[in-house]
């Protein structure tokens, strides 16, 4: 077992979730084509690059895990996943896996649907761990895992860049994030911050229904 991403935790990977759900939710008006890209289900966060790589990271009370399929090598089903790619974790782990990272990562195989994953790594409020070396695991993830590991300022420049924002949707992303992260409750957003989506925007429904998968309503 190895220990990875020193320089994150269980706190930075779900900030880093949250800001690139909001940057999503906020511009995926202008790019509906990459709706697919990311969403939330409670507490479990999918991820892909319309390319053939995908994942979901899955955020139990004080742990979480993530779990990467890649089209061009996977491994099927659940108790293969469990045996080669979380050898040696607890059972607070691999419930976690069982039970809602594996069900986001289903592939049709003959008659049957069967869990498929490539990469895994897990951890807490401390350290990360995998069964792989940290580079053999980037490799097999390709790119798709820059955002959640870089710092926050970085993870802010990608998104801006990515989503082609002007100043004033990144100071809108900015704000809502600094909400998001310091509440555990609903937000409630006044109607300016919907008038702004819709002076960006030309429809923002789909904007809407993102920012309620995270706890953000309008007003």
């Amino acid at each position: 077992m190895e220990n990875i991403f020193e320089f994150s935790n269980y706190n930075t990977f779900y900030q880093r979730c949250i800001l690139a759900s909001i940057a999503h939710a906020i511009m995926i008006g202008k790019f509906n084509l990459l709706t697919n890209e990311q969403s939330w289900d409670e507490k479990n966060y999918s991820f892909q690059n319309m390319e053939g790589i995908r994942g979901v990271i899955s955020f139990g009370a004080n742990n979480f895990v993530c779990v990467i399929q890649n089209d061009e090598n996977y491994i099927e089903g659940e108790e293969e996943i469990i045996t080669q790619l979380f050898q040696g974790t607890d059972d607070k782990v691999r419930n976690l896996v069982k039970n809602e990272a594996l069900q986001y990562l289903m592939i049709e195989n003959n008659d049957d649907v069967v869990p498929a994953a490539s990469v895994a790594f897990w951890g807490d409020k401390k350290n990360n761990c995998s069964n792989l070396r940290e580079k053999e695991l980037l490799d097999i993830c390709g790119n798709i895992l820059l955002p959640y590991l870089c710092s926050e300022g970085d993870a802010k420049k990608y998104w801006k860049d990515y989503y082609e924002m002007n100043p004033e949707q990144l100071d809108f992303m900015e704000e809502i994030y600094e909400l998001r992260i310091n509440s555990t409750t609903k937000i409630l957003l006044d109607k300016n911050k919907k008038e702004k989506l819709r002076a960006w925007l030309d429809e923002i429904d789909e904007c809407i229904d993102l920012f309620s998968e995270i706890n953000i309503y309008f007003d």
